[in-house]
């Protein structure tokens, strides 16, 4: 047994041959994915590592590190483009496979948990993820508009008719969203 390639010499020669084949497969679909990212192709980057996640979840199973590592990778891609309830269930998705494989006390679950972490940190130094366009688009325009007004009315020294001049809008106009914003005119 083993010399003419039948028995345990032959499994173990199709391990082998396997776990090239994975590594031939995922680090160059990875790597190039990643180099997207630099760059700013987000696209390229994200069909990447589709492919990844496809190789992967076919050749290993959806439970399954790589086919985890590869998902994490995809939310990264997606993080970048502020694409971020995507992102979350992608990331919710990689711990729930590392809990799977590792179990609760591992270091990939940390590493999870830590991720996920991080991205709900992101999101709320940004954007409140639970919103909707409309209400975050609200959201921005009116600390914008506070902002802008307080800027006028210091520059102008809380002078409503010259701030108002300067901005090329009715002072009636100014001194309302002055007074909306919680700003007076007469500072």
């Amino acid at each position: 047994m083993g010399v003419n390639g039948s028995g345990t010499d032959a499994r173990a020669q199709e391990r082998v041959w396997a776990a090239l084949d994975s590594f031939r497969i995922e680090v160059p679909s990875w790597g190039f994915a990643n180099t997207g990212t630099r760059f700013g192709k987000f696209t390229q980057a994200e069909g990447l590592y589709g492919r990844a996640i496809a190789i992967s979840s076919r050749v290993y199973g959806e439970d399954h590190p790589s086919t985890a590592a590869a998902y994490g990778n995809l939310a990264i891609v997606l993080e970048s483009q502020d694409r971020y309830r995507e992102a979350r269930t992608i990331k919710e998705r990689v711990l729930q496979i590392d809990l799977r494989c590792y179990g609760e006390e591992s270091e990939p679950v940390a590493i999870a948990y830590s991720n996920l972490g991080l991205h709900y940190e992101r999101v709320a130094n940004f954007v409140d993820s639970e919103k909707s366009y409309r209400e975050i688009r609200s959201d921005f325009e009116s600390e914008f508009e506070r902002r802008y007004v307080a800027w006028l009315l210091d520059r102008h020294s809380g002078n409503i008719s010259a701030a108002a001049r300067e901005a090329k809008m009715d002072r009636k106009h100014l001194y309302d969203l002055a007074r909306k914003r919680g700003l007076r005119g007469d500072r």
